[in-house]
């Protein structure tokens, strides 16, 4: 490794039990000083113009025993969970929130590079999947998997940015673009706006010498750049939140989807003096695919979970509060329809002084009719409907007033009763 300041280095624990057979190449400072010289003697600097086309939606991938505490939506073991996931990804995020790039190394097993942030029990990678020449002409073509891995809880979450380049970059550039536009936003918490994804990637590919590379999020991909990067953020219940919680009320909603035969969509949505964390718009439409066997899934290399993750599924992330804070609280109310038509309309609503209320019903209602004049559910934090095909949804919600920080989570389950 060539000498560095040292104030560009952080320094690392050593690699994680759950990668085995990886090495350590360098300091994302390192490759940054080294891909800068190459850009200013070859032809890296020309025009590259970048677009990301689609993200996936987040998928959790998970053992069956973490599966079943999440289906009965068993709250307090949730929150066990999720405070295992806190104190494995602490202090990962510490780095990423203090150092930025600088909190990245590049590691390598049999030839493949990649990104990575960790600690002994918790880690967070940016690794291009898929690479090649797209045969439109010089453009090129690549995905990026970015993975949040707890050791401690047994859960990984996984996303994928599909780039599409006007000319090839090496892959671990990309990866590290990826990497550092995430470092940036994660700073800033759920008070990130997602039009700053782009800007932000282009910043860092402009620090690793690609003056002339410009990079856009087709409108597409807005909603789902958004959710993922909120998926980051509060990985399983992660509270980066910042000054989300110092406002009135803040809602987690997790939408999962055990459905193997159906894609399942937003379609229509209503917000009640909701302000949605990193989105402009006014609506959240967006797809959660079915469920898909684990076995399919690529990983970076060497990665060895410590319990087998034979459970997956991918879910859907919205986290809202009250816009006006005086006097006031937040609702919202969405329809979601299934690949094979059936569907349902949910609605939340969380007062200023009364308890938390919920109701859903089967069938596509037209949502701020639904929430303004459908009936609520008379057992708010637990309850189930059948849709028109008869495929069960559950809902559950943590707490009907008090919770800690006035954070509420609801969960709904698609195909789970």
């Amino acid at each position: 490794m060539t000498d560095i300041l040292a104030k560009d280095v952080v320094m690392m624990d050593a690699l994680p039990a759950f990668f085995q057979g990886l090495r350590i190449v360098c300091p994302a400072s390192e490759e940054m000083k080294s891909n800068r010289e190459k850009c200013q003697t070859s032809s890296a600097g020309e025009e590259v113009q970048c677009q990301v086309g689609s993200v996936t939606i987040p998928r959790l991938y998970m053992s069956k025993r973490v599966k079943r505490v999440y289906q009965s939506n068993h709250f307090e073991e949730i929150k066990r969970l999720e405070e295992q996931s806190r104190k494995d990804l602490q202090s990962v995020y510490e780095k990423i929130e203090k150092y930025g790039a600088n909190a990245w190394y590049k590691v390598e097993k049999e030839g493949r590079e990649f990104y990575m942030c960790w600690s002994p029990s918790g880690c967070i990678w940016s690794c291009v999947k898929d690479g090649n020449a797209s045969g439109k002409g010089t453009k090129y073509e690549a995905v990026v998997q970015v993975g949040t891995y707890s050791q401690s809880s047994c859960i990984l979450g996984i996303h994928e940015y599909n780039l599409s380049l006007t000319a090839e970059v090496v892959k671990t550039a990309l990866s590290l673009i990826i990497a550092m536009a995430l470092s940036s936003i994660m700073a800033k918490g759920l008070a990130f706006l997602v039009s700053e994804f782009a800007l932000l990637a282009s910043q860092a590919a402009a620090s690793l010498g690609f003056t002339a590379f410009s990079c856009t999020v087709s409108a597409a991909a807005v909603t789902n750049v958004a959710i993922a990067i909120v998926a980051v953020i509060a990985f399983i219940g992660l509270s980066y939140l910042w000054e989300w919680l110092n406002r009135r009320y803040t809602i987690c909603l997790r939408i999962y989807n055990w459905d193997t035969r159906h894609d399942w969509s937003t379609v229509f949505s209503y917000l009640d003096n909701a302000k949605i964390a990193g989105s402009e718009q006014k609506s959240e439409l967006f797809r959660i695919p079915r469920m898909t066997d684990p076995g399919s899934q690529v990983y970076p290399p060497g990665f060895q979970p410590v319990e087998a993750l034979d459970a997956v599924c991918s879910y859907g992330i919205i986290i809202w509060e009250n816009q006006k804070t005086f006097l006031q609280g937040c609702g919202m109310a969405m329809c979601l329809q299934s690949s094979g038509g059936e569907g349902f309309t949910w609605g939340f609503d969380c007062p200023r002084m009364k308890n938390n209320k919920h109701k859903a019903r089967s069938g596509i209602y037209h949502p701020k009719e639904f929430w303004e004049c459908c009936p609520w559910d008379s057992s708010p934090l637990c309850f189930a409907i059948n849709c028109a095909g008869g495929t069960p949804v559950s809902f559950g919600l943590n707490a009907l007033s008090g919770a800690d920080d006035n954070l509420y989570k609801i969960n709904i389950h698609i195909n789970h009763r």
